[in-house]
């Protein structure tokens, strides 16, 4: 047992070591409570959840946080970067990946805090997501131009991370990136991610879309239309080509606080009839099962029920997957089991996931009452099982088998929170 001495002894000793760059912060978690044996380590750039002392938010924003799914042990890393979404693994570190206008600065590291800023070119911001193209030894960033909007990929060498080369996107606002096939990249394109006169999110032209690349060159190959008067936010790729995307559509206003139902009912049902009117038979039924979520009055944004989309192997466009009893608002995240075949999908405002079986069409949801989190948004694959892993945005992980929806794991942990996550063996 720890005495507080030693325990002080420990944690001045950490405190230095953080601040010289030597360490990440630890802290201890409770163990999983059931007995099923999960390996590996889920990492997640999040924002840091420490209010007070000299690692607090006010002065480190940004955490990139590990957790051991062996030990239950979180390891943290204070960074100086804005709004962190994602966190790259190439090799044995970590890119730290922003999102914002602002974001001009990437940070590598390795878990014991060391490593070294990556500057973007002159009004590049980071847009997201990247991809470590091991293969050919780069890594690629999509970006965005501050002013313009136009979509660019930042080359990083993962040698030295120097930015070495810039490339045309010929896109508005590249989000998320995935490979395709062997020879194709996959990019979600929010095609301009801006809030119209009239209170909705409008994409350039009235749709997002995704586009694909040569791998080797990054040359535009085709561009295919997404949503209408939506925004595509994020793919995955299964073992067998299809691909899979998530889009969503929110409405600005100052005044959500004090809608009830029936006036959300009544104002958004041109929107389903015009725009998106494979769900407009489902709204009714929709808003008066979900209720106006805590961070949409806080953020004075309401976000709408979009449907996922599927383009096929070996087809060009992008369709409406038809789905019933689509109790779901603004998606978030989006994952693959290949074990079970289960495209996996988190709603954060609604506090709601939905398993799409991709060989059966099968489709069943799982609540944030059922695992006992809070505003879900962060999911991935454990590889290599047929689990999900699922976190709340502050605080707990839990891992389901998608087979029965049994919850195997249960880890009660706070390392920040949590937008995207991922896992490595």
């Amino acid at each position: 047992m720890v005495t507080r001495r030693e325990f002080l002894k420990y944690s001045a000793y950490m405190a230095f070591a953080i601040q010289s760059n030597l360490w990440a912060s630890t802290s201890m978690a409770s163990m999983p409570y059931a007995s099923t044996a999960v390996e590996g380590k889920i990492f997640a750039a999040c924002y840091n959840p420490e209010r007070s002392g000299p690692y607090s938010h006010e002065h480190y924003e940004t955490v990139l946080s590990s957790l051991d799914l062996v030990t239950g042990e979180v390891t943290q890393v204070p960074l100086k970067l804005d709004r962190a979404h994602d966190a790259l693994k190439v090799k044995d570190e970590y890119i730290v990946i922003p999102n914002g206008l602002n974001s001009q600065m990437l940070r590598m590291t390795d878990l014991s805090g060391k490593g070294q800023d990556i500057e973007l070119p002159h009004n590049l911001a980071a847009n997201g997501h990247g991809y470590y193209d091991d293969a050919n030894n780069l890594i690629i960033i999509p970006t965005t131009h501050s002013r313009t909007m136009r979509g660019f990929f930042a080359v990083i060498d993962p040698e030295d991370y120097k930015v070495i080369d810039t490339l045309s996107a010929d896109s508005y606002a590249p989000h998320d990136m995935q490979l395709y096939d062997k020879d194709t990249f996959v990019v979600c394109n929010y095609n301009l991610n801006s809030y119209g006169e009239d209170g909705f999110m409008r994409p350039k032209d009235g749709y997002s879309d995704v586009s694909l690349y040569d791998r080797k060159t990054l040359k535009l190959k085709e561009k295919i239309p997404a949503y209408k008067d939506a925004l595509v936010t994020h793919g995955i790729v299964t073992e067998h080509g299809d691909f899979f995307a998530i889009g969503m559509q929110e409405y600005s206003t100052s005044d959500i606080s004090n809608w009830d139902t029936s006036f959300i009912e009544d104002k958004f049902n041109s929107f389903f009839k015009d725009s998106h009117p494979e769900l407009e038979s489902q709204w009714s039924d929709i808003v008066r099962s979900t209720d106006v979520h805590r961070v949409e009055k806080s953020q004075n944004t309401y976000g709408l029920p979009i449907l996922p989309i599927k383009m096929s192997v070996n087809s060009d466009q992008m369709e409406i997957m038809p789905i019933d009893n689509f109790h779901h608002r603004r998606a978030q995240s989006i994952c693959y089991i290949e074990q079970t075949k289960t495209v996996c999908m988190s709603f954060p405002n609604t506090n709601s996931i939905l398993l799409y079986n991709a060989h059966t069409d099968e489709t069943r949801s799982l609540t944030g009452e059922d695992l006992q989190l809070t505003e879900m948004r962060g999911i991935c694959e454990i590889e290599g099982t047929p689990y999900l892993a699922i976190a709340g945005v502050r605080r707990g992980i839990s891992i389901v088998d998608t087979r029965n929806l049994q919850v195997v794991n249960n880890y009660d942990v706070i390392m920040g929170r949590i937008i995207h996550m991922n896992y490595m063996a």
